[in-house]
């Protein structure tokens, strides 16, 4: 099976939980979704940023079952902001079954940006997106 990355112009996407605003730019995780006949899940992260910048945003997956937490996997990536816009990325990856149960689905992201010329900034505190729960087989 084969992972998927893409950065998309934004048209509608679902809201955020929490979004983040820094340096010229606004970084939201959305709460993963279903993809490819719900054989996969959909890791969105959506940005809009002023121009003349660059962003890097890291975009971290778990699995959580009440306190337990399982990292699942990571993208970094980085735009080019030339004029300013709004865009998204998205990565798919297989669902996962590190449980007997359902399993509960969340991403984190945090972001830097570097103005043209310049330095790159901190990176920010995270941010959570909403949980999607995915029931297993029967």
């Amino acid at each position: 099976m084969t992972l998927g990355a893409a950065v998309l112009l934004l048209s509608a996407a679902p809201p955020a939980l929490a979004s983040t605003t820094a340096h010229g730019c606004t970084v939201a995780p959305t709460r993963p979704a279903l993809s490819n006949g719900n054989t996969l899940v959909r890791y969105t992260a959506t940005a809009s940023c002023k121009a003349g910048r660059y962003l890097q945003v890291e975009q971290t997956f778990y699995e959580r079952d009440g306190s337990q937490y399982t990292y699942l996997g990571q993208q970094v990536w980085t735009s080019e902001v030339k004029a300013a816009e709004k865009f998204s990325h998205f990565t798919d990856q297989p669902i996962p079954d590190t449980e007997p149960g359902d399993e509960e689905l969340y991403q984190t992201v945090r972001f830097r940006v570097m103005p043209f010329g310049g330095d790159w900034s901190k990176w920010t505190s995270r941010e959570f997106s909403a949980r999607l729960t995915v029931p297993q087989p029967q």
